[in-house]
């Protein structure tokens, strides 16, 4: 993806966008369409999307911090509570972030899920689930509610 979120929102005729100024792996937005979440190696931000803008609303990456968990490959929204989304990392981890937490407690909890990168996640529509897969040929189940794998892991086989 290039480094421009373009986005036609459904209920106004006009397109628009806002440089992020990085390269974005993944994005994704809320259910309500209401915040869109942009991630790459060098930007994580969630931005609001308005009626004829984006406003930044979030910047989940501050330059103080580097650690891999920052490294989002993949990012999705919780279906039951706006605030919350989960990245899915380089390093093999499961990232929980809160929004309603303050800057320095948004990452909610890291979970070391995987062996190697975490490369896809997605959480259940109605339950506390999220399943994640990862380039270790692992997928796992995660309860979010105990924050501990819910289901034995198995190797995908061909």
């Amino acid at each position: 993806m290039n480094k421009f979120v373009t986005e036609k929102v459904p209920t106004a005729s006009k397109t628009f966008s806002i440089d992020v100024k990085a390269e974005i792996t993944c994005m994704a937005a809320n259910k309500e369409f209401s915040l869109v979440a942009c991630v790459g190696r060098q930007v994580f931000k969630v931005f609001g999307i308005e009626d004829d803008h984006f406003t930044e609303r979030h910047n989940l990456r501050p330059a103080h911090r580097s650690t891999l968990s920052y490294v989002a490959v993949d990012i999705v929204w919780s279906p039951r509570d706006e605030n919350i989304l989960a990245s899915a990392a380089s390093n093999g981890h499961v990232v929980f972030w809160d929004l309603n937490k303050p800057m320095k407690q948004k990452q909610d909890h890291v979970s070391p899920l995987h062996e190697r990168a975490a490369s896809g996640i997605s959480f259940h529509s109605t339950e506390s689930l999220l399943l994640s897969g990862g380039k270790d040929g692992m997928c796992k189940i995660f309860d979010t509610r105990k924050r501990e794998v819910a289901y034995t892991s198995f190797r995908l086989c061909a």
